[in-house]
């Protein structure tokens, strides 16, 4: 039935919650898991954005700030990249198929493409307990993902 899920992470209770139930499905099924980190840009803008431009006195300044920037990313990517080779090597262990991916950007934008290409059969993603109003404020990417992606989403609640 799902021959390929994806399986967005970020470090949460939760989101291992969506991983325990795709594992099972993977199993069931003979389906290939695609665990998926995705760094959010906000992480860099942070600390771009985090010298205002007087602070900000000449090119030489300012250049090493976009260094900084760069290097967290490397540091980001490098801690997620581990974080999923450890989830990664206990479901080989179980004789599924699993690859993992790190990316950079906008978590929903990047989650809809990575299903995309090449195609998935399913999204298996945690939602968080937040409220209305700090989904209205906030924003989920889980409710982005169910009103943009033509790919089912299983939402697994905390």
């Amino acid at each position: 039935m799902f021959t390929r899920i994806i399986v967005p992470l970020d470090g949460t209770r939760q989101s291992t919650k969506a991983l325990a139930h795709a594992r099972n499905m993977a199993a069931t099924h003979g389906s290939e898991l695609v665990l998926l980190r995705v760094i959010e840009m906000s992480t860099v803008a942070t600390i771009l954005g985090s010298a205002t431009m007087a602070e900000i006195p000449s090119a030489a300044a300012s250049k090493m700030l976009v260094e900084s920037a760069k290097n967290s990313v490397a540091d980001n990517r490098l801690r997620a990249g581990r974080y999923l080779k450890r989830h990664e090597r206990a479901i080989q262990g179980q004789g599924i198929h699993v690859s993992t991916e790190v990316a950079v950007g906008d978590p929903a934008r990047v989650i809809r493409n990575v299903a995309q290409q090449p195609n998935a059969d399913l999204i298996a993603i945690a939602t968080r307990a937040r409220g209305r109003i700090q989904r209205a404020l906030l924003g989920s990417v889980a409710d982005e993902l169910i009103r943009t992606t033509r790919v089912p989403v299983l939402l697994i609640r905390p």
